[in-house]
């Protein structure tokens, strides 16, 4: 059998040999914090989110009790309502509100309505480049959609049978 002999590493050559190339190291350690730095200032655009929470309610009373049904209905109604919200009935109205200089289609790429843990909560949130401007959109969003999902219910499931009345 071959005896295989054992490196040793020692310490105080490691430390020797980052002695010195210590310049170096601290030279490329500055180099390329710098890059970081001016890729991170000069080239990237910071993008600023703007969230705000809605609970969905299907009770008319506010004042009786809450049931598990309503509780469940109300889950259930979040995805429905996210897509209203995201609707052109709603993106639409806050664009002319706030006269904002953009279509429906970009200002719906930079909205996102999601259910919080499958809750009867829903979060929406506004991105862009000003954290001001998401602000302003998303007070506007909150401000608009429950108007509009009210009287698009009403529409829709008004007679209660889920059809229109004629």
């Amino acid at each position: 059998m071959d005896n295989e002999e054992n490196e040793v590493i020692d310490l105080t050559e490691i430390l020797s040999a980052v002695r010195q190339h210590l310049l170096e190291l601290i030279f490329v350690t500055l180099v390329a914090a710098l890059v970081g730095f001016t890729a991170s200032k000069f080239l990237m655009t910071p993008k600023y989110d703007s969230s705000a929470l809605m609970i969905v309610n299907t009770r008319q009373d506010v004042n009786a009790n809450v049931t598990s049904d309503q509780i469940n209905s109300a889950t259930k109604l979040v995805s429905t309502y996210s897509i209203i919200i995201k609707s052109d009935t709603v993106l639409q109205q806050v664009i002319d509100n706030l006269g904002l200089n953009l279509t429906y289609a970009q200002l719906n790429k930079r909205v996102t309505v999601a259910a919080v843990d499958d809750t009867q909560v829903m979060r929406i949130t506004v991105q862009s480049d000003s954290p001001e401007w998401a602000r302003q959109v998303c007070e506007q969003i909150i401000t608009v959609a429950p108007d509009v999902r009210q009287s698009d219910l009403q529409c829709f499931f008004g007679n209660g049978s889920g059809f229109p009345q004629h």
